[in-house]
């Protein structure tokens, strides 16, 4: 009886776990949409990871190296979460971008082979029944008076352009047209526009600096604060040859002696070139839904990914100029920049001017100027700020030829003709790199025609930059580069920002920074400290002070960059206790914190409404064309925990909060950043505000940036 009582007993047991584990699965797959506190779990999750039909296929290969199985980056200074791509509460919002094509006028009659020349490639009877000519057009210094920098004269003589060969074009732009015998520039079917990057420009500027550069090896930098001014110059030189020996002998004394063998992909140079390919509008985990091939050969070259890469600012433009200068727009100085967008750029510390003072050829290309970086209700430049200069030509191509896909509200122009804005970007980017192979450059790319509007268009440009990269590599174009592949936010509207997740993958853009095989093998000690740096929170900041230390290789990449500035030289440790406030990130950006839901009932939270509203109005009071604004309704409010510290109590700290509201008219949909001081329950100070819908038309009757975000325009 006893051993039948056992067996019972077991078979109960063995029930009783069949049936718990029934439940729980039956549990599970009703849960609800996980909120902002499980990102934040300090113990590793379950995955949460499902298939869709409507999604590409996951890419597991090496995703990532640094991730491991915690749900939290875990560093001393920032908490950051681990965000799934496929976290099931944004699921609904990735739907597959569709398949389309930029017809523009047709299939493309020409080709561009190379740089500098272009061939015929329609139908045999289309040669016969067409002539061709194309006209050389360039950029002419703005017109004070007018807000757009972009003026272009043509040439006269639209020259003949034969079907049968393949012609060199001698010039950096030019309008092809086609139409009927003998009038082709009267009656036009056929239009498209050109880049090239003519031969020319590649005139031994690399021997150049390389000469320069073996006489400033030997000359130290500024002396800093203390240091004597007046140190002579064979003692400056006795120095700066020490230091390069102890370089050296730290190297070797780094390595065990069988690793010193014959360095892959020798470079006797004496610079690095730069080239940056930058993509509007594309988080880290978006990358990793719709850039899979991009990635993957980035990972098989060695390029490093920098997963704990943070923004600093709400759109492009106080993203990029940290990026670009080191220094918040609001920080630059009165005659380069002001909030009105009235004046040019042309005296901003931008850092290819660093370059062009080492002789080093430059280039700055963005396509959709209509929203770039300078140019979206900004005059730009009015002289040509670098030696090659793409932008007009995209505005003249894009006024002209310019189409639009008819997917939603769109803000830009995708299409050239027959062609992707992005990938006619691309190439010219590949050109620059293959023509200044050989010399000393720094090339700065940017595309804002494909991904700025929605979250899956990325998926477009996935193999073309995947061939740009492989061709790239197998053509050795990047065997004296430094390579940085970067975005600048994510989505920053729609129905995934709207959640938690996509709040926090707008905060989180990509970064990839490859250097070249043999610099790995001779600058070991910068690069693991490259390496290391993945592992803490970095900044555009620290991208510009890494681009400010190859001005001077080599012996830049062991000076720390100006301490009272927020970026640090990447080829340099960085502390693993880095906090928000170290890197330069406001408490309205920072993702280093968890929050915690408060309940929307409570009075303090009405009140806080209130305070917004009146912030709001204040900003929009002397502009008697926009219309006062109301409170519609506060959607979500938490409160920021930091991971870092244990809190005291309320009355003794002060309390940050997240506020998600609308108002009326239009809605506008905003989220804030308020500071309760301690033992001032009544008194909020707002840190930041931002908007996270679009406001379309609803201000047109205005032309400031900041305004624009909250005017509603009325008729007066």
């Amino acid at each position: 009886m006893a051993g039948e009582r056992s067996v019972g007993r077991r078979c109960c047991f063995l029930l009783l776990g069949s049936l718990s584990v029934f439940v729980i699965l039956l549990m599970s797959s009703s849960l609800p949409r996980p909120d902002l506190s499980r990102l934040y779990q300090r113990v590793p999750g379950s995955q949460l990871r499902q298939e869709s039909s409507e999604l590409p296929p996951p890419i597991h290969a090496a995703e990532d190296r640094h991730e491991g199985s915690s749900s939290v980056w875990e560093e001393p200074g920032c908490h950051l979460p681990k965000l799934d791509p496929w976290d099931p509460s944004i699921l609904p919002y990735l739907p597959r971008f569709p398949d389309f094509r930029c017809d523009g006028m047709g299939e493309p009659l020409f080709k561009k082979y190379g740089p500098d020349q272009l061939s015929f490639q329609g139908k045999e009877e289309q040669g016969r029944s067409i002539d061709c000519c194309y006209t050389p057009f360039w950029r002419e210094l703005p017109s004070p008076s007018t807000w757009i920098e972009f003026s272009v004269r043509y040439e006269e003589e639209c020259v003949a352009l034969p079907l049968d060969t393949v012609v060199e074009i001698p010039h950096d732009f030019v309008r092809v047209v086609c139409g009927v015998k003998n009038k082709p520039k009267d009656h036009p079917l056929y239009e498209e526009f050109f880049a090239f990057v003519p031969r020319s420009i590649a005139n031994g500027q690399g021997r150049q600096v390389a000469q320069i550069r073996s006489r400033k090896e030997r000359v130290v930098t500024r002396p800093t604060a203390g240091q004597n001014n007046d140190q002579p110059r064979e003692e400056e030189e006795e120095q700066s040859r020490e230091e390069e020996e102890e370089h050296s002998r730290e190297e070797e004394e780094e390595q065990p002696r069988e690793e010193e063998e014959e360095e892959p992909n020798t470079s006797s140079t004496n610079w690095l070139s730069v080239l940056i390919l930058g993509l509007d509008a594309i988080s880290r985990n978006n990358a990793i839904r719709h850039l899979p091939k991009t990635r993957r050969v980035l990972q098989e070259m060695g390029a490093v990914d920098f997963p704990m890469y943070h923004k600093v600012g709400d759109n492009t433009f106080p993203n990029l100029i940290p990026f670009l200068t080191g220094s918040y727009p609001e920080t630059l100085p009165e005659d380069c920049y002001n909030v009105t967008g009235d004046g040019y750029f042309d005296s901003c510390p931008l850092i290819w001017k660093e370059f062009q003072n080492q002789s080093f050829v430059t280039a700055f290309v963005e396509d959709s100027i209509s929203i770039g970086t300078f140019n979206y209700m900004k005059k730009g430049f009015y002289n040509q700020p670098t030696d090659i200069y793409g932008s007009p030509y995209f505005y003249e191509a894009e006024k002209n030829t310019g189409k639009q896909l008819g997917y939603g509200l769109q803000n830009v122009k995708e299409c050239l003709g027959p062609r992707l804005q992005a990938q006619v970007l691309l190439d010219y980017a590949f050109d620059v790199a293959e023509v200044l192979a050989k010399d000393a450059y720094f090339a700065f790319f940017w595309s804002n025609s494909l991904t700025h509007d929605f979250v899956e268009a990325p998926a477009l440009i996935d193999d073309p930059l995947y061939k740009f990269l492989t061709e790239g590599n197998k053509k050795n174009l990047f065997n004296n580069t430094v390579l940085i592949f970067m975005s600048d936010h994510g989505i920053r509207w729609g129905d995934l920002r709207n959640t938690d997740v996509g709040k926090l993958e707008d905060r989180l853009p990509f970064a990839f920074v490859y250097v070249p095989p043999w610099f790995r093998h001779r600058y070991r000690k910068e690069w693991n400290a490259l390496q290391g740096n993945t592992q803490v929170l970095v900044t555009p900041f620290d991208l510009h002070a890494t681009m400010h230390a190859l001005t001077n290789f080599p012996l830049g990449l062991r000076q720390p960059y100006n301490e009272t500035r927020n970026g640090k030289n990447l080829f340099l440790p960085i502390s693993k206790t880095r906090t928000c406030e170290d890197a330069g990130i406001s408490p309205h950006w920072c993702s280093c914190w968890s929050s915690v839901p408060v309940n929307l009932t409570m009075d303090f939270v009405q009140e806080i409404g209130r305070v917004l509203i009146y912030h709001v109005n204040s900003i929009v009071e002397n502009h008697r064309q926009c219309a006062k604004l109301r409170l519609a309704s506060v959607d979500r409010a938490s409160m920021h925990v930091n991971n870092l510290m244990e809190y005291s109590s309320p009355e003794e700290s002060s309390k940050e909060l997240t506020v998600a509201f609308k108002t009326l008219p239009g809605p506008g949909h905003f989220e804030a950043t308020v500071k309760q001081q301690p033992s001032k329950n009544n008194i909020y100070e707002v840190l930041d505000i931002n908007r996270i819908n679009l406001y379309g038309s609803q201000s047109y009757c205005v032309q400031d940036t900041r305004l624009k975000l909250f005017c509603y325009c009325r008729e007066l």
